[in-house]
């Protein structure tokens, strides 16, 4: 190892750039990995022997040299830039242009540590409750000398990133337009050549330039998309507040954001346009089910009537909720329509306690409902109808039937009844659209009785086996 210990040595060194100096320890077999600060670069050098003018540590020179090699050197782990073209119109060469690059890659990977400062602040807290006071001076004196140190590593950190990120987002800006690629060119160039070369002003200088003018791209590019998401992101929301499912969609268009912020906006409207078609087929889905809840409060209030109970209140939200329902204000409309069931029940509920015989009453009707029900159900199956939900309904009529529940049995009891007229509706249309399967017998109860229906069901009008038509 060549050694140089004039007093010259340090400051010929220093005039060198960071990854001069490294490439020269890199040549001497002096690992100076995790250093970041050129002052303890070129101390650590010179305190191994190494100067600049040693045939071996020649320096990496900025221009390409005779033989056209390049100074190369491995990358840290950690964040890594992608690639990108390098630039032509302005006045750096391509050595000088993949020098500062590799200096920027460098220090992306060198991302920097608070842990030993918090570790001193704590010291310096239990030195201080233990009235050690000389102990906490020192501790607190450390502490400012590690933050020192961290802060410009921090700087030097968040630099590299900044250059690197904003860097992505200008080659967006260019390819969409927003930006000119002249432009792109000289904010980078000059954000590199100020963060490997120039003083700390001319680095902040230009970094801030670099890092504005990416934003405004930035958000001029996102403009619309920007905009659209919003709307599906509130939509999203409105509709969830109302029961309606769309965590399917809610997620897509966070992945969409985060699509957006990446800069990848051909992948984010795909993603957008997908979820807005699950939010249509949920706002549908909803709708449906408002439209069959007013009839269910319609019923109950038509019941409190008949019972001469005062239901003026329920009756006045009903209104509000159908007229709302109308204008698709579905968030008020559902509000309005659990109001009115809510004022419905509290007075039924209050007329079943005061009333012992109205209770009777009551679960004999509801009685009375399930039996009649229990059979059409079956027979609304053997037509291919899912009337599962009306099932159920009747399930929870029979289980509070049996627990003497008087104010929910005739709740599910009519649920299940309205139901049961959407399902009479279904069955006459099938009817209507029924052809007689001629000449085949039924397989149960060996008669011609068989009839086709649009719904691809075949059934007999006889016993009512029915089964799947394959044809």
């Amino acid at each position: 190892m060549a050694v140089n210990k004039s007093n010259g040595a340090e400051e010929e060194l220093m005039k060198l750039t960071i990854l001069q100096l490294r490439e020269i320890a890199r040549k001497n077999g002096l690992d100076v990995s995790g250093i970041i600060r050129k002052k303890e670069l070129v101390e650590k050098m010179i305190a191994a022997g190494i100067s600049i003018t040693s045939e071996k540590s020649a320096p990496v020179s900025a221009e390409p040299t005779a033989s056209g090699e390049k100074a190369h050197e491995t990358e840290p782990s950690g964040l890594k830039p992608e690639k990108v073209p390098a630039y032509k119109k302005h006045r750096v060469s391509e050595e000088k242009l993949a020098e500062m690059r590799q200096y920027v890659s460098f220090m992306m990977g060198n991302k920097p540590s608070f842990f030993a400062v918090d570790g001193k602040l704590e010291a310096a807290a239990i030195k201080y409750s233990e009235k050690n006071y000389y102990a906490t001076l020192k501790e607190i004196q450390e502490a400012r000398r590690i933050a020192s140190d961290i802060y410009s590593h921090f700087r030097v950190f968040t630099n590299a990133l900044g250059i690197d990120a904003a860097e992505k987002v200008l080659n967006e800006a260019v390819r969409r337009g927003v930006i000119s690629e002249d432009r792109a060119e000289q904010l980078v160039i000059a954000a590199m050549e100020g963060f490997v070369d120039g003083t700390p002003a001319k680095r902040e200088e230009t970094l801030e330039k670099l890092e504005s003018e990416a934003i405004a791209a930035f958000e001029k590019l996102i403009g619309d998309i920007g905009k659209e998401l919003e709307i599906r992101r509130k939509r999203a929301e409105e509709l969830r507040l109302i029961g309606a499912d769309v965590l399917e969609a809610m997620t897509m268009l966070a992945n969409a954001e985060s699509l957006v912020a990446s800069v990848r906006l051909d992948e984010a409207k795909e993603l957008i346009a997908k979820a807005t078609e699950l939010l249509r087929k949920a706002e549908i889905a909803k709708m449906e089910e408002i439209k069959y809840h007013i009839p269910r409060v319609r019923t109950a209030l038509d019941e409190a009537r008949s019972l001469d109970l005062d239901v003026k209140d329920a009756e006045q939200d009903l209104q509000k909720a159908s007229y709302d329902f109308e204008r698709g204000e579905l968030r008020q409309c559902v509000e309005e329509l659990l109001r009115a069931e809510r004022s419905v029940d509290k007075v039924l509920h209050d007329a079943l306690t005061a009333n012992p015989a109205l209770r009777q009453s009551q679960l004999e009707k509801a009685r009375g409902i399930m039996q009649r029900l229990t059979p059409f159900i079956a027979e609304a199956m053997s037509y291919g109808i899912d009337a599962s939900e009306a099932q159920h309904y009747l399930n929870n009529t029979r289980l509070a039937l049996e627990r003497g529940d008087a104010m929910n049995a005739p709740k599910f009891a009519r649920r299940a009844e309205n139901l049961a007229k959407q399902y009479e509706e279904e069955i006459k249309r099938l009817k209507d659209g029924a052809r007689y399967a001629t000449g085949v017998k039924c397989w149960q109860c060996k008669q011609e009785m068989l009839y086709d229906y649009p719904n691809r069901i075949r059934r007999c009008s006889n016993c009512g086996w029915f089964t799947r038509n394959p044809s």
